[in-house]
């Protein structure tokens, strides 16, 4: 009889165990926008759900553990600020609707190395990628968006691709190489050139920055020769001895998709000081308590078989004279 209930004993724990790893392996979730919610387990932030996502970082107390973004379902904006300066943040999976990234939505995020833009996007919005100095490769499988006010505006040289079945109108092209000058080519090329280019697996955070340098001394030198005949390469002009902190104007932001409705030299209706023009308050933060709670009830059912148990254990020795004593 007493083997029988350290057998059940066993089992009970054998139970619980494996159910308090599995709760504890989420560690937040919430909402970001009207039909959005989000999850944080194991350094991956995944964003469900449809619609555009709310101005604001509902997960900024996690910034330091998040490594990757991974968008599912039908989102279609990136929210203006949701990943300032998320130092770790490394690798982004933007799902295949999304349509434009907000205003400093990846502002300062160092690790990013490259982008890969599905071809329902249209929108760079200002700032959105500024001072990611390790970014050196962007794919629009799309028709040519908007690229606003110092969208990818950063210290290195970025090479941006276009599909060969899809390119962009030269009169667009050339006056954005010219506000980017040496920062920014652009090449037209099919989607095979992303196995080609040599970048960083996802590796130890801790060494990014050198695994950075080696991605980009990697990069073929006949990515060039792809480019399609009418799209210039790059800005004529050498870089200035002090490069400029941003580009002088807004790129162009008439998508090849619908005729022009404005002049393609048009000034920029926004500066480039300007702060983001949504601001709502961000989500309230919802963490999951349900794994705590389902844990603490097994045990205490545990505990009451347990007693249960012995309390039989004991009627029965009682009953027999002590015989099991």
């Amino acid at each position: 009889m007493k083997k029988l209930l350290c057998a059940i004993l066993v089992l009970l724990l054998a139970g619980v165990l494996p159910l308090g790893v599995l709760a504890s392996s989420v560690q937040a979730e919430g909402t970001c926008g009207e039909n959005l919610t989000w999850t944080l387990q194991d350094h991956t932030l995944t964003i469900s759900g449809s619609g555009d996502m709310e101005d604001g970082c509902p997960w900024e107390e996690y910034k330091d553990e998040i490594r990757s973004v991974v968008l599912t379902g039908g989102v279609s904006r990136i929210g203006a600020k949701a990943f300032y300066q998320f130092e770790k943040l490394k690798d982004i999976d933007f799902g295949d609707s999304l349509r434009e990234i907000g205003p400093e939505a990846f502002y300062d995020c160092n690790r990013i190395q490259r982008l890969v833009l599905p071809a329902t996007f249209r929108s760079f919005e200002a700032k959105c990628f500024q001072d990611c100095d390790n970014l050196s490769l962007v794919y629009c499988y799309g028709p040519m968006p908007h690229f606003r006010d110092s969208c990818l505006w950063t210290v290195g040289h970025i090479d941006l691709y276009y599909p060969l079945n899809n390119p962009w109108p030269s009169e667009y092209v050339s006056p954005l190489l010219s506000s980017y000058g040496s920062h920014l080519s652009i090449y037209g090329a099919n989607p095979d050139i992303l196995d080609e280019v040599q970048t960083v697996s996802a590796a130890s955070v801790d060494d990014t920055d050198q695994q950075a340098e080696t991605a980009e001394a990697t990069v073929p030198a006949t990515t060039a020769a792809t480019e399609a005949p009418t799209v210039p390469t790059t800005a004529p002009t050498a870089p200035p001895t002090t490069p400029p902190t941003q580009p002088a104007t807004e790129a162009p932001t008439v998508p090849a998709t619908t005729p022009p409705t404005q002049p393609a030299t048009e000034a920029p209706t926004v500066p480039a000081t300007e702060a983001p023009t949504r601001q709502t308050e961000p989500p309230l933060r919802e963490r999951n308590t349900g794994g705590d709670g389902w844990i603490g009830l097994l045990i205490i059912i545990g505990v009451l078989t347990l007693i249960i148990l012995g309390v039989l254990l004991y009627r029965i020795s009682s009953h027999r004279g002590g015989r099991y004593s």
